[in-house]
């Protein structure tokens, strides 16, 4: 082959090359599109996104769970789980989906298969909600009989109980570094208390609280809450000391959930009755940035994707969300 004609077949690879990079590029930076996700046949009660964002796990008052792909909207798998008034968690590995409800029941699943890998009589009467610990080998889980739980997920043996509430437990979450708890109960506030018998609790008042989270340095901590008909708006934390940043009351009906992104920049809230909309707030300036009302039915659970890009909801309408933020 003659110099030139070298030069020129060099010179189109070249071209070529660049012009898949761009094209890779383009595609790995293009927005993920939105979905509606239907399959349920009753309320949607609690959704969650697998620690690496590629799946959606939801449940509902249908006694189902169901696993979603993330970019497609494919149902991947489908669990019946006998029960209703369900919260879900991932663990931080994400092969694993715990679920509690009526009955104080917990069950661990394996996401890959869907066989059941734990049960464990969790609580006396109906269980509310669920955690996993940041390493995976504890499950922190409060219920009705107004008590925090920690358990084993290898062994499913009761490591620690908090009986320091004194109404029904909505939410609990494990802080960074494992070693303290923030628990909500209805009527009586937030708990921050350490798994040490002893460790000093420090009490965040917050009327009718229905749902708690934390960024992943575990500087801001959210709270919303509501009665039936009414809010109480959402509250952001700073912790350790507990100090009030912000008061959010844009909601004019209940709010039962709420999330914020793991770099603490993003808080988004439902509300579930005559105020079907999500809202997302600027937690510096306190501002509403953006508003969703898409499912023409009240709002039961909201949470943020783990690269703080999509936010995924669950209504009355037995359907699931994914919105761009």
């Amino acid at each position: 082959m003659r110099k030139t004609d070298s030069n020129r077949l060099l010179s189109f690879q070249i071209i070529l090359l660049a012009i898949g990079i761009l094209l890779t590029a383009s595609c790995s930076s293009s927005p993920k599109r939105d979905l509606r996700l239907t399959g349920h046949e009753d309320a949607v009660t609690d959704v969650a996104f697998s620690p690496d964002g590629k799946q959606i796990a939801s449940c509902s008052n249908d006694k189902s769970i169901k696993l979603w792909d993330g970019e497609s909207g494919e149902q991947l798998l489908s669990i019946n789980t006998d029960t209703f008034r369900q919260r879900i968690a991932f663990s931080p590995d994400g092969n694993l989906l715990a679920h509690c409800g009526k009955g104080g029941w917990i069950k661990i699943w394996d996401t890959r298969d869907g066989h059941e890998v734990l049960a464990i009589k969790a609580h006396s009467v109906d269980a509310y909600c669920i955690e996993f610990s940041n390493d995976g080998s504890q499950i922190a889980s409060g219920g009705f009989d107004k008590v925090v739980n920690i358990w084993d997920t290898k062994t499913g043996e009761r490591v620690f109980t908090y009986e320091g509430h004194t109404s029904r437990v909505n939410a609990v979450k494990f802080l960074p570094g494992g070693k303290r708890i923030a628990s909500a109960g209805y009527y009586d506030g937030i708990r921050i208390w350490g798994l040490e018998p002893g460790s000093e609790e420090l009490v965040l008042e917050h009327e009718s609280v229905r749902d708690l989270d934390c960024s992943s340095d575990g500087h801001r901590l959210v709270s919303c809450g509501g009665s039936a008909v009414s809010s109480t708006g959402v509250k952001l934390w700073e912790l350790p000391l507990g100090k009030l940043l912000q008061f959010f009351d844009d909601h004019t009906g209940p709010v039962p959930s709420v999330a914020i992104d793991a770099k603490g920049t993003v808080v988004v809230s439902a509300s579930s009755d005559v105020d079907t909309t999500i809202q997302v707030y600027n937690p510096d300036t306190g501002e509403v940035v953006n508003e969703f009302n898409n499912h023409g039915r009240g709002v039961l659970c909201v949470a943020i994707s783990p690269d703080g890009e999509r936010v995924a909801s669950g209504s009355f309408g037995n359907d699931i969300l994914v919105e761009s933020l």
